[in-house]
């Protein structure tokens, strides 16, 4: 498969006319819950010809987001330009510091200055709220008013969830791969918790994640719990913007 995705990759850049920095995983592959009929996310960075820059509206290139599909479905590639990607790194954007996370490599190499910036330089404070947001927002649209209740929609709220935790408790990046992240939460999440996240975790990875179930009154006040408490004191880092600067414009500008 990872060849077929190289080949997406090159034909991508051909029909676009741009130049893909890196492409990795960043779905349920890469954080370790994936069944044999689960999608390839593949994501990527990439950068466009230096004229493509050099306009008064030069906010349609920096912002361009290119999406396509391959293999009926099956393999979902979508790129963020670099200077979108920058931008919503120096936010602390769980995504894109997701993305410099994975260790699924699909094409090209990552910027080691882009990964050092994003691994060590993140707030956790931005972090905190962009996790505990992911839950509020898959709780509240589908599980809190019974709508199509499956293991997916569980797994992903919940995932916000323990990642708001961690960051909240430790000041650094969650794991990226799910089951070592309930383990190193045991001295957070409780117990109870834990337990039922592995079995719904192992449904999932049987093919069951969309299966329509009823709801578990277990995840559903756990998680209204966790959204209705008071936050608590999350350290703030701010991302050094002129080093990421420095960075665009080594992959921007001619050498």
């Amino acid at each position: 498969m990872k060849q077929k995705i190289t080949s997406y990759c090159r034909q991508i850049e051909e029909e676009e006319n741009i130049t893909i920095l890196f492409a990795v995983e960043s779905g349920s592959r890469l954080w370790r819950m994936s069944s044999e009929d689960s999608d390839y996310d593949v994501r990527f960075v990439f950068v466009q010809p230096l004229e493509n820059y050099l306009s008064v509206k030069n906010e349609i290139a920096t912002n361009k987001v290119i999406n396509h599909t391959f293999e009926q479905g099956l393999i979902d590639i979508s790129g963020f330009d670099v200077f979108k990607f920058c931008k919503l790194l120096l936010k602390s954007n769980p995504s894109v510091i997701e993305w410099m996370q994975s260790d699924i490599l699909y094409y090209g190499q990552k910027p080691q200055e882009l990964q050092k910036i994003a691994l060590t330089s993140f707030n956790p404070n931005a972090l905190y709220y962009h996790y505990k947001s992911m839950c509020s927002f898959n709780y509240h649209k589908y599980l809190a008013i019974k709508q199509q209740v499956t293991h997916k929609k569980y797994l992903y709220a919940l995932r916000g969830l323990l990642n708001a935790k961690y960051v909240q408790k430790t000041g650094k990046l969650p794991p990226i791969h799910f089951p070592e992240g309930l383990e190193k939460c045991k001295a957070i999440i409780p117990d109870r918790i834990i337990k039922e996240l592995k079995e719904t975790i192992t449904l999932k990875m049987q093919g069951k994640e969309k299966e329509i179930i009823l709801n578990n009154t277990l995840y559903d006040d756990y998680i209204e719990r966790f959204l209705q408490q008071e936050n608590e004191p999350v350290a703030v880092r701010n991302i050094n913007e002129e080093k990421i600067n420095k960075v665009l414009q080594k992959l921007v500008l001619p050498r």
